[in-house]
């Protein structure tokens, strides 16, 4: 199967505002606006990492409950330097930089986004 896929298209993120949500992985997690677009009542918007393939689209929230686990798993060189970063820019930090409980050579911290998603910052 390896041999046949090469990377995550897109994800979805679950979101209440378009607007609100853009502004935030734009401005804060500074990601890049690749499309906007309108679909009847709802927006086909897709965003993307720089330097990356795989892009992030938001999908309107059904009203399920809001998730535990983080929506968008994100890699970054230094996480506690991303973490100073996000937080200067009025992120919510919901879990600091530190030691992965299940590998202690990954370290991870947790935000939640404008819409209330978990979004995971990683080492590995």
């Amino acid at each position: 199967m390896s041999d046949m896929l090469s990377h995550v298209s897109f994800t979805t993120i679950p979101v209440d505002d378009y607007d609100r949500a853009k502004a935030f992985y734009v401005d804060v997690l500074g990601m890049v606006e690749r499309s906007d677009a309108a679909m009847g009542s709802e927006r086909w918007i897709m965003l993307e990492v720089p330097g990356s393939r795989t892009r992030v689209h938001f999908d309107r929230r059904d009203g399920e409950a809001q998730a535990l686990r983080p929506v968008l798993p994100m890699i970054a060189a230094d996480v506690a330097g991303a973490v100073e970063t996000v937080r200067a820019k009025g992120a919510e930090i919901v879990r600091e930089a530190e030691p992965a409980e299940w590998d202690a050579e990954t370290t991870y911290a947790m935000i939640r986004d404008s819409e209330g998603n978990l979004v995971m910052i990683a080492s590995r």
